[in-house]
């Protein structure tokens, strides 16, 4: 296991302990949509589960985070109404699958943590007899109304009309008392939920009356990407969307997907989407959190050699880098467990300047989800507020 300071230095979502997955952190009710609740209101549901016989004992703890994700100065008193550290008593194991399991689930607030103030946090598993080693951590934010933002998509871009996406944000900063906007105000957009596509533009591009607006920004310019690609798994031991065939190994359930091929040369073609999130399901469980089994998923790329090439979408996120690195040299292929579900993913190839690359290239005509959020950090402030939300679905 990572020790604490391998989690304060990197504050992404990950697990750190192997016996440990499926780490799923999302608000009450909406397992699709990013991590993120007002406050007061509905609360953060986090899942993960264990690969054991029985449960350990597990607690939590949360850090405030400033509009980077980097800890704020603020000290705990200031951002909590509680002591910092709950029991995660909610737990119950695997109903008749192959792997069994314990699934533990917390939700924040509650009666042992209450955040009181707005921004980002980042809450840390770890177990009870030691607390120095995290085992698991996830983002979340928490936000306030007092700033009602709108998001518009331009077309075309400033870039041009084929490949990229860009946004317009107006915020309305009647109930904000600032005294300068433009030292101020912090706006942070996210696509696809995709930690590394996050962009932070510290000011403003003008200030309209009351309204502070954000446009013609070059962060706010995104490539367009393509239509994640998506496979189920929710009846195991049968093929299904994106499966060409299964079979039952080492006790455990291997499914094969199609095999894939780039799409960059291809015109756009329209696919539902998830937009790269994850959906534990199993049609046989009453709990699917508890009926799921583990499925070995085996993905398939036929691409050019000599390619360094990754998966990427929530189903690998908290793994370490944040995605799985493809083997081979072409054709390349990975086998990942999985919990049952349907799932999104995409193939990102390593650039030369250490950038990412999307295999299947860049048409306007994705749908994109941009996630908005608008921090408001007052001078001498020691902890950023996270004053107002959106989002937005390009091409809907």
């Amino acid at each position: 296991m990572a020790p604490v300071a391998a989690a304060q230095s990197d504050t992404h979502t990950r697990i750190f302990d192997p016996d440990f997955h499926t780490l799923k952190i999302s608000p009450e009710g909406r397992p699709l949509d990013p991590a993120i609740t007002l406050l007061g209101s509905s609360p953060i549901v986090l899942t993960i589960d264990e690969w054991a016989e029985e449960p350990s004992y597990l607690e939590a703890r949360i850090t405030h985070l400033n509009a980077d994700w980097k800890p704020s100065q603020l000290i705990e008193s200031e951002y909590l109404e509680s002591f910092n550290y709950a029991k995660i008593d909610d737990w119950a194991l695997s109903d008749n699958t192959f792997q069994h399991y314990a699934n533990y689930r917390i939700k924040l607030p509650n009666s042992d943590i209450k955040p009181k103030v707005s921004g980002n946090y980042l809450v840390e598993i770890y177990r009870e007899d030691d607390p120095e080693s995290i085992v698991a951590q996830a983002r979340f934010s928490i936000a306030e109304t007092t700033v009602p933002l709108k998001a518009e998509m331009c077309y075309p871009t400033d870039r041009g009309t084929d490949f990229w996406q860009q946004l317009r944000i107006e915020a309305d900063l009647k109930k904000l008392k600032t005294a300068d906007p433009f030292s101020e105000l912090i706006l942070v957009v996210e696509q696809n939920g995709y930690p590394e596509s996050e962009k932070i533009i510290m000011h403003p591009s003008r200030i309209q009356g009351d309204v502070a607006v954000f446009e013609h920004e070059p962060s706010l310019i995104f490539d367009a990407g393509n239509e994640f690609r998506r496979f189920e798994t929710v009846v195991a031991g049968y093929t299904s969307r994106g499966i060409d065939s299964v079979s039952f190994e080492n006790n455990r359930h291997q499914a094969f997907l199609n095999t894939d091929f780039p799409k960059d040369t291809d015109p756009y073609r329209f696919d539902k989407t998830q937009f790269g999130a994850s959906l534990v399901r199993a049609s046989n469980a009453t709990d699917s959190d508890l009926g799921a089994d583990y499925v070995t998923v085996h993905f398939s790329l036929d691409a050019p050699p000599g390619r360094t090439i990754f998966l990427e979408g929530e189903l690998t996120r908290a793994l370490p880098g944040g995605m799985a690195k493809l083997e081979g040299t072409g054709p390349y292929h990975l086998a990942l467990p999985l919990k049952q579900g349907a799932y999104n993913y995409r193939y990102l190839e390593l650039q030369p300047d250490g950038s990412f690359r999307n295999i299947d290239g860049s048409r306007y005509e994705t749908r994109n989800r941009y996630t908005v959020k608008l921090f408001y950090r007052p001078l001498g402030a020691r902890g950023d507020r996270l004053v107002g939300t959106t989002e937005i679905i390009s091409n809907e």
